[in-house]
């Protein structure tokens, strides 16, 4: 152990290689297969058709955007156009969060109130959709990052690199890094994430005091996390509405292995 702190930068190359991780360019082949495999998923159907129908809106979405960004091209001097959205998920991501909480169109009328509306400059969505479509792809991001598992490569990372005082800016939205470093008890959900200290369940907040597990690391998660919560609300109010959710709704679980004998009680 040192008494000097580093700070580490990590991107998506981080994932990919301690975890096989999806690059930018692949999230949405990673989506494809998910879909598949929720066709095959042996839950109700009700809760199977959810996810299926969730899947279709996304990319029914995306091939509006795309038309919506080849129209003014002349189709038939080409062969084949092709629009590099599902490659980028990430400007699906901009794109809604600017329009949802970008400019306002303000309507006057007297003696009315008219709450004023998103300045939305694609005449194939509206509003309720981006909200709708951002909360489809945020589910299908967590199906497929929750599914990740660390190799070798996460155990030198996180034994033999990491100290005790050291800080981690990731720009992953998965849980690779501090699965594992939980698991050397080097890091901890409580005072673990910069700027995130809110709790969904005070009671697990108090249960980890009480066991005294207080984070040696702290971690700068840029993009989210999948173990962060937002009541979908209150999307695009300031990041204090975020808190920490350590339930797996993917495995009726926890995030993190043996989470439940510290806060004393089942797995959800």
């Amino acid at each position: 152990m040192t008494d000097k702190q580093r700070t580490f930068l990590l991107g998506a190359g981080f994932s990919k290689a301690v975890a096989d991780g999806p690059l930018m360019n692949e999230i949405w082949d990673y989506i494809v297969k998910a879909h598949e495999n929720e066709k095959n998923r042996k839950v109700s159907i009700i809760g199977k058709n959810k996810r299926l129908n969730w899947f279709n809106k996304l990319d029914d979405f995306i091939k509006r955007l795309e038309g919506e960004a080849t129209l003014g091209f002349d189709k038939s001097n080409f062969d084949e156009i092709r629009v590099g959205v599902r490659e980028n998920l990430e400007y699906m991501f901009t794109i809604i969060d600017l329009h949802l909480s970008g400019p306002k169109i303000k309507f006057k009328r007297k003696g009315w109130d008219i709450e004023p509306y998103p300045a939305i400059p694609l005449s194939v969505t509206n509003r309720t959709e981006l909200r709708e479509i951002k909360s489809c792809l945020l589910t299908y991001l967590y199906i497929i990052f929750e599914k990740l598992r660390g190799n070798n490569l996460i155990d030198k990372f996180a034994g033999g690199i990491i100290d005790d005082n050291d800080e981690i800016i990731i720009f992953n939205y998965d849980l690779v890094l501090e699965k594992e470093l939980w698991k050397r008890k080097i890091w901890s959900p409580l005072n673990g994430y910069v700027g995130v200290n809110r709790f969904r369940s005070e009671k697990d907040e108090k249960e980890l005091k009480k066991a005294k597990r207080y984070s040696k690391t702290r971690i700068h998660k840029m993009h989210g996390s999948i173990c962060w919560f937002t009541p979908e609300y209150l999307m695009n109010r300031p990041d204090s509405f975020i808190s920490i959710d350590l339930d797996n709704n993917e495995n009726w679980g926890f995030h993190f292995n043996g989470l439940e004998k510290t806060l004393k009680r089942d797995p959800v």
